[in-house]
């Protein structure tokens, strides 16, 4: 999720205290102390943090955009939204099918995300199952065109 030049910069300056996870090129800290000095360092204001988060968040979007909902999209945009205080981007999350259902299967493995977010919006649960049934008719629809 970060630019490469600053990925770049971030190894060669901090070096041992970064490891890769999973396989996936996802870079983690290896003591909390790193990521203190990190945040300080190239994220050192509530704008800049801001302003990297919009990054994700477009990025994510694209992503799910594109059909390419993977677990970590599902799981890191909707916190994202809720971290930029973007209740309407937050709602658009759940109410996405792919998205949810993602969130939903990590219900299953003991991740309990979807209950905060659902409590963030403020709506009735009745209000987001309309705005999601909407949606799927919406691709049913969509679908039946295509079929002719």
């Amino acid at each position: 999720a970060l630019p490469g030049v600053l990925v770049a910069m971030l190894i060669k300056d901090l070096g041992s205290t970064l490891h890769m996870r999973g396989g996936r090129g996802v870079l983690t800290w290896a003591h909390s102390i790193s990521h203190e000095e990190a945040l300080a360092r190239y994220l050192p204001d509530a704008e800049a943090v801001r302003h990297h988060r919009l990054g994700v968040v477009a990025m994510f979007r694209a992503k799910a955009k594109a059909g390419l909902t993977t677990e970590r999209v599902a799981r890191e945009l909707p916190w994202l939204m809720l971290q930029l205080n973007d209740l309407a981007g937050l709602k658009e999350c759940l109410c996405n099918v792919e998205l949810f259902t993602q969130l939903r299967e990590s219900m299953d493995r003991g991740v309990n995300d979807l209950d905060r977010y659902w409590g963030s919006i403020k709506e009735s649960h009745v209000t987001l199952a309309e705005t999601i049934c909407r949606q799927l008719q919406a691709a049913f629809n969509q679908l039946r065109e295509q079929a002719g």
